[in-house]
């Protein structure tokens, strides 16, 4: 290295212009150079012959070099100022030490190449202002006293430490190996610096690093470290590029268009540090990467942070602030962001946008102020791991990206959350308060935690997964389009809701307390559908399906409007229906469940003739009740009161009756049950008139009792079409009354129970119940269509008895011989009496041809089947018919009263046999035991005889 530098001397020193050095004393006496010295001679500033007169420099001269060659200073010297001229250089290899003024002009060299950091040091007590080109190459210390001002070019080769207040104006180039070490205040104004494979610190809380007015550095390869002091950029530019920048328990302010780039696999580390970026930028690209520990990092006026090509940032504590500002994380880029309570805070519109597979990961709370924002976009990732609030106006917007946030998501303030061609995951609660949005498109939403909403959703084309509840108390529109809502929690919604081409299942309560309005919509519930009081639910093109164990309940206030809408009520649901259903066009209800009605199903619009075919339809497989309404009880109270008091005279009026059959002959007992009769048939016509005015419910839909079972107990339902088949049953009771526009049509039926039926009845079927006297009235004709029909009569051990009352016609033509009349008698029925079972107002056709009797107990069933023709004997009692041109009855004569045997003879005998039993069992078992015994006793006996025998 020497010789290159002493080589580079000689090239100074070719065709050397004559000049002086002029040593200047404090007598201003002017030592000019021997001119009669050579030219080849080493011009070395310990030289006493280099100086006018003979003696080199000392503390008192002011040196002025302007000698156009070369100076050497290899020994330790002492000045009082001094001055190096243009076209003239000083090579410093030792201490130098300068009292007063140090000053170099342009185009002048200053160089510095001391064999140890101590050799080469330079202590100047007064200003500095260098505007010549340095060189250090190998160790330089500088100590001003006052304000060293470099204008010139600094080449550094080596170490540089400066303790002064420093300025550079100039040109700075770091050469590999070089290293800066800054321990006061240090400022680059309008300069350039580039540093290749160096170092440069600032060290100290008296050390200030500041650039300002365009100043430019650039690190390759290198490392700037800033410890304990502050770094301010104003107006200027840092860059690293495959560099190491460490800042910690400093100050740093980039503020007015100034920027950070920490570039090309480069690394800044920030701790304990407040960090303001003011108007300025500051970038990590191409696979850079920083840590910010434990500092405070704030953003004002339209700052920025970019991110960029695969770069990664982790905060570790502290705080981030970002006030009108702007963050970018883009390309791979990643920012990790792992804090404590509240720890990233955004205000003043400030925007932070991730894309193209950028993430963003928070850990901590994140807060949104005063309209800022986050987007995510292309393949980018939000992470969240706390929760998540928007305020004033503020919105995350994503679209094809991941949103993932473990806690809950607040909505406050008119802010809103939109995700479109998204993934987003709340692993927590949606909170949304008054006038916010969210925006769901082509999205899948998943929130395992509940919706409690206040405001409105807007869900498009989206999967919502909720694993809690959804409440939603809102006056703003709701919208729902062509999605999916999986809820297992509970749902209720209070407010305007609409549903289109959507489908929503849930596995618990799913409650309407506001406005739902479906288009295409379909409902699957596992738990319960209810519809309160006063909600309405209008739905076109709708699918409900009440699953197992679902129920479908709502209120009689509330309000059903459906067009081309079907609902299904699966096996073991349930329809509580106790308020009108009003039906557009083409809907159908199927029910396999349970439904229970107690109001009206209204067809809106019915036009034509009612049809089967028609897409309106009521097709019921499961249990329909028809029902009293429970809400009307309090005003049928009086009414009840009244028929129950009427029904129990009329009820001592038949007791009486049967006493005075069983004390007197077989005609007054006639007498006494045609009154009876007489009396039931006024009770039925008073009932008839009764269901007329009262828990009257209306179907304008065709019923379509498809295997089914129709319960109408104690109210009366119009239909204004019915048709039964596949072994479908109508089942009466309380006096349940039905009626139909035309006649019901039973095929492959039942119709049984206690009640009425008000209209014709076209019978293929059974009439009647086994095992079970009913009472049935058709105020109509009753016409048997099919030859397998037939009716069934039951008499029970008490005496009653079917009664089918039919105040028309009933029609046997079409049975051909071949339509049964069924007896079922109970075994313990031995009295006399006549049961007049079948009364009519006249008979066509031929009479029943097949007559079949069984007897019956409720032990075992049916037993001693017996069909007879005319008459026989059936429990002890002679059996007849008798045929009046009004009425059928069959007449028990000549009954025999049994003995009944008392229970314990039974018993007794039981045991007896029982033990009988066990004797010969335990004789079987010890035969050869007591055959050995016996002899013993035979062998023993016959002793005894013999000795009894030789006393005597």
């Amino acid at each position: 290295m020497k010789f290159l530098l002493f080589l580079f001397f000689i090239y100074l020193n070719f065709n050397i212009i004559k000049s002086d050095i002029i040593k200047t004393t404090n007598l201003n006496l002017l030592k000019k150079i021997n001119n009669s010295s050579n030219d080849n001679i080493i011009y070395n500033f310990s030289n006493d012959l280099l100086w006018k007169p003979n003696l080199k420099p000392n503390g008192t001269d002011n040196v002025i070099i302007d000698s156009g060659f070369n100076i050497v200073m290899n020994q330790s010297s002492k000045i009082k100022s001094l001055e190096i001229k243009s076209n003239s250089s000083f090579l410093i290899l030792n201490q130098l030490r300068i009292q007063d003024k140090f000053t170099s002009d342009n185009g002048s060299i200053l160089i510095f190449d001391a064999n140890s950091i101590d050799d080469g040091t330079m202590v100047i007590g007064g200003d500095v202002n260098l505007y010549g080109s340095m060189y250090i190459q190998s160790y330089f210390s500088i100590y001003s006293m006052k304000k060293l001002n470099i204008y010139g070019e600094l080449n550094l080769g080596g170490l540089c430490y400066i303790n002064s207040l420093t300025k550079f104006s100039g040109f700075q180039n770091g050469l590999y190996g070089s290293m800066f070490i800054f321990t006061n205040n240090t400022e680059f104004n309008k300069n350039f610096m580039l540093l290749d494979t160096s170092l440069i610190d600032f060290i100290g809380s008296d050390c200030k690093y500041l650039m300002k007015n365009g100043s430019l550095s650039t690190l390759i390869h290198s490392m700037i470290s800033i410890l304990e002091t502050s770094l301010q950029l104003t107006k200027s530019k840092l860059i690293l590029n495959e560099s190491i920048q460490i800042i910690k328990e400093s100050n740093v302010t980039i503020e007015l268009d100034s920027a950070i780039n920490v570039h090309k696999n480069s690394t800044l580390k920030i701790n304990n540090t407040e960090f303001i970026i003011d108007g300025s930028t500051l970038v990590f690209e191409y696979f850079s990467n920083g840590t910010i520990e434990n500092s405070i990092f704030k953003l004002y006026n339209k700052s920025s942070i970019l991110f960029y090509n695969g770069s990664l940032v982790e905060v570790l504590g502290g705080q981030m602030l970002l006030f009108d500002s702007y963050l970018d994380i883009y390309n791979g880029s990643e920012l990790v962001i792992n804090g404590t309570f509240e720890n990233f805070r955004v205000y003043n519109q400030t925007a932070v946008e991730i894309s193209h597979l950028g993430k963003c990961c928070i850990i901590g709370k994140l807060n949104l102020f005063d309209k800022s924002s986050f987007k995510c976009k292309r393949g980018s990732e939000f992470l969240i791991n706390g929760t998540l609030i928007h305020y004033h106006n503020s919105f995350i917007n994503s679209t094809l990206a991941s949103v993932i946030l473990n806690g809950d998501l607040i909505l406050k303030d008119e802010s809103f959350v939109q995700s479109v061609d998204s993934f987003f995951n709340i692993n927590g609660n949606l909170i949304m308060e008054s006038n916010t949005t969210l925006k769901i498109k082509n999205s899948t939403f998943i929130v395992p935690g509940s919706i409690y909403l206040n405001s409105s959703i807007i869900l498009n084309s989206s999967f919502l997964y909720l694993n809690g509840s959804f409440i939603a108390h809102t006056d703003s529109p709701s919208n729902f389009t062509k999605s999916v809502l999986n809820i297992t929690g509970e749902i209720y919604l209070d407010g305007v809701l609409s549903f289109n081409d959507t489908y929503i299942q849930t596995n618990s309560n799913f409650s309407i307390g506001g406005e739902i309005i479906g288009n295409k919509m379909k409902i699957s519930t596992f738990g319960h559908f209810i519809i309160e009081k006063n909600a309405s639910f209008l739905c076109d093109g709708c699918t409900l399906d009440i699953g197992k164990r679902g129920e479908f309940i709502y209120d009689q206030y509330s309000v059903i409007k459906l067009n081309n809408t079907k609902i299904n009520i699966n096996p073991l649901g349930l329809v509580k229906s106790f308020g009108i259903i009003h039906i557009i066009h083409g809907t159908s209800i199927t029910n396999v469940g349970n439904f229970e009605h107690s109001s009206h199903i209204y067809h809106n619009h019915i036009d034509g003739e009612l049809s089967l075919l028609n897409e309106s339809i009521i097709r019921n497989k499961g249990n329909w009740k028809c029902i009293i309404d429970v809400n009307n009880n309090n005003n049928n109270n009086n009414n009840n009161n009244n028929n129950n008091n009427n029904n129990n005279n009329n009820n001592n009026n038949n007791n009486n009756n049967n006493n005075n059959n069983n004390n007197n002959n077989n005609n007054n007992n006639n007498n006494n049950n045609n009154n009876n009769n007489n009396n039931n048939n006024n009770n039925n016509n008073n009932n008839d008139e009764n269901t007329t005015f009262k828990n009257k419910s209306q179907i304008d839909l065709p019923f379509f009792n498809d295997g089914g079972i129709l319960h109408i107990s104690g109210s009366h339902t119009f239909f204004k079409l019915f048709y039964q088949d596949n072994n479908g049953k109508i089942s009466l009771s309380n006096n349940g009354s039905i009626s139909s526009i035309k006649p019901l049509n039973l095929n492959n039926g039942y119709l049984v129970g206690n009640g009425s039926i008000i209209g014709s009845v076209n019978m293929s079927g059974e009439i009647g119940q086994q095992f079970t006297p009913n009472q049935l009235n058709i105020n109509g004709d009753l016409h048997f269509s099919s030859e397998n029909s037939k009716i069934i009569i039951t008499i029970d051990k008490d005496q009653s008895f079917t009664i089918i009352n039919v105040n028309q016609t009933i029609n046997l033509t079409k049975c051909n011989n071949s339509c049964e009349l069924v007896f079922l008698i109970h075994q313990d029925m031995i009295n006399n009496g006549e049961f007049e079972f079948l009364k009519y107002n006249s008979l066509v056709g031929s009479n029943f041809s097949l007559i079949k009797f069984h007897t019956y107990n409720h032990v075992d069933g049916i037993e001693n089947k017996k069909t007879i023709s005319d008459s026989s004997i059936i429990n002890g009692c002679k059996v007849s018919f008798k045929n009046t041109h009004k009425s059928m009855a069959l007449m028990f004569n000549s009954c025999m009263e049994r003995k009944s045997i008392p229970v314990y003879t039974y018993i007794f005998s039981a045991v007896g046999v029982v033990c009988l039993g066990l004797l010969v069992s335990l004789g079987i078992q010890n035969r050869h035991k007591i055959k050995t015994k016996y002899l013993q006793w035979k062998d023993r006996t016959r002793e005894l005889k013999y000795n009894n025998n030789n006393k005597r």
